[in-house]
């Protein structure tokens, strides 16, 4: 739907900004009265005392009509505040932005520029979808909080909209004039070696429409989901803490309990969250990369072109041993690296051979046999490992239980690196992705010939880094991997600079060589 916004303050503004669907102050509204609540809820830790004593009052019926309307003026400050905002909230998408205006006391303006955008996910939240509303999320090649939430659009206005930001962001990527639509934009690259696809075609591409039968490359069942939950360590960590916590206080306090309930009801909701995001997980192969659909209150569609993967981390807690479970969670260019990572999850809980498959469809250097022989003996082994360097054996001073386990291993595209004990970790870098090394060492550790290498990867739930190696094998880890790096970049440029070469080239990682010692 396309109004003119009306207010003074964006007199000037031009015809073609779009309010959000009616429906939406009425949703944020929603969100907001459950945080209210909650807050609430956290407050009565504090104040336990107090809420017992007001109950204890409350005991004639005008106290509870007067509650009840304090109530409803609250219910109906909380409805004005959501019609304003969306009142004040506006975007539009021209030839070479995508621009958001809002706020009412605070005014906001944000501007995408379209050959930053990343990546365009749908996003069904559960009140959403029980009116046929999305969100729309643009992720962009930005910092913390660069990523533009279009929140909320009818499904087809959505599906429209997506296309047309990717189609106008091809469009600007390529330098070409073009249409909303994306018709028939095409164009020739090294005096006719090469002819790039329509931009129908590409935009096609991008959204899936050649892939809605694509094949299901693998699906988390929910049974195995449930069963990883129940066997983390929180799970049977919390409940023992709890009991332990209300043998020590019920005996003496009885109202000291009402403090331990925003605890709880923390803990329950870390779990949740766990199981909402990981719930219904399934993954498609097709031609635009791997596509994650996720959620069981919001339901997320989001697609890894390949080459956008900047770092790769396995994990195993103890109880997941026997089943030879891992989860996988990953580092990629241009989404915001504010979120918590759950946008970053790449597997929540398979066998190896899974995750090597969902690894082949966003990096297929990381996965070829090479590279992978490495990183299933990091998996599983601990102490002297063929490929692998160690940490020596004074390190065991600051790790004495997981020293054992710190290792890494050079390929040649990729740096593997292996630690932890009782949550074995696994984490692959490839070499071109790596943004800076650093090398560090406290006051001990240089007593000791020890260091630390930290490799640095766009923001998101991994950290590569090595820590408490021998001084002289941390400065030529970081020097070889500095080497390594210039040489990807150089390599990498020497091979978009060829002009038969497809655009999409520069995303798809080189061969895969025996690794080196």
């Amino acid at each position: 739907m396309k109004t003119r916004p009306t207010s003074v303050a964006e007199a000037g503004q031009s015809d073609d900004w779009i309010r959000f669907h009616p429906l939406t102050p009425f949703l944020r509204a929603w969100a907001g009265l459950v945080a209210l609540v909650l807050v609430a809820i956290n407050s009565i830790g504090d104040s336990t005392g107090w809420f017992l004593a007001f109950w204890r009052e409350l005991n004639r019926p005008d106290q509870f009509v007067w509650l009840g309307l304090g109530v409803l003026v609250l219910l109906l400050i909380v409805l004005l505040c959501a019609w304003l905002s969306w009142r004040h909230a506006h975007f539009r998408v021209d030839a070479t932005t995508l621009q958001l205006a809002k706020g009412i006391i605070f005014r906001q303006r944000r501007h995408l520029p379209l050959d930053r955008v990343q990546a365009v996910d749908v996003i069904h939240p559960l009140i959403g979808r029980l009116f046929g509303l999305v969100k729309l999320k643009v992720e962009s090649a930005g910092g913390a909080g660069s990523a533009i939430e279009l929140a909320y659009l009818r499904q087809a206005d959505a599906a429209r909209w997506r296309r047309a930001i990717l189609s106008r962001a091809l469009q600007a990527r390529q330098g070409g004039p073009g249409t909303a639509d994306g018709v028939g934009l095409t164009a020739s690259l090294g005096a006719g070696q090469f002819t790039l696809k329509s931009e129908e075609t590409q935009v096609g591409e991008m959204l899936g429409d050649a892939d809605l039968e694509a094949p299901e490359l693998f699906a988390v069942p929910t049974g195995r989901v449930l069963g990883s939950i129940m066997l983390s360590v929180g799970m049977w960590g919390v409940p023992l803490l709890i009991a332990g916590i209300v043998a020590a206080v019920l005996p003496n306090s009885p109202v000291a309990l009402g403090a331990l309930l925003p605890w709880l009801l923390g803990a329950v909701a870390s779990l949740w969250s766990r199981l909402t995001t990981d719930f219904a997980f399934t993954a498609k192969q097709t031609s635009r990369g791997l596509t994650l659909s996720h959620g069981l209150t919001t339901r997320v569609s989001q697609t890894i072109p390949p080459g956008r993967i900047l770092a790769v981390q396995l994990t195993q807690s103890l109880p997941w041993r026997g089943f030879h479970w891992w989860r996988a969670q990953m580092n990629v260019a241009g989404y915001d690296s504010g979120q918590s990572g759950d946008g970053q999850l790449l597997v929540p809980v398979a066998d190896a051979e899974t995750i090597r498959r969902a690894i082949w469809a966003v990096a297929p250097s990381l996965a070829q046999d090479g590279v992978w022989r490495l990183i299933e003996s990091a998996l599983t082994t601990s102490g002297p490992t063929p490929g692998f360097s160690r940490a020596p054996r004074q390190a065991c001073l600051f790790d004495p239980l997981t020293w054992r386990r710190t290792a890494y291993s050079v390929t040649a595209n990729a740096l593997i690196l292996r630690s932890g004990l009782l949550i074995r970790r696994v984490q692959v870098v490839p070499h071109a992705r790596i943004q800076a090394i650093e090398l560090s060492q406290g006051p001990w550790e240089r007593r000791l010939e020890l260091a630390n290498v930290r490799f640095h990867s766009a923001r998101g739930p991994i950290s590569p880094a090595i820590y408490h190696l021998a001084a002289d094998d941390a400065a030529q880890l970081a020097r070889g991997q500095s080497q390594l790096l210039l040489a990807a970049m150089a390599a990498t440029q020497e091979s978009t600079s060829e002009p038969s070469a497809h655009l999409g080239t520069i995303l798809t990682e080189p061969e895969v060589s025996e690794p080196t010692a």
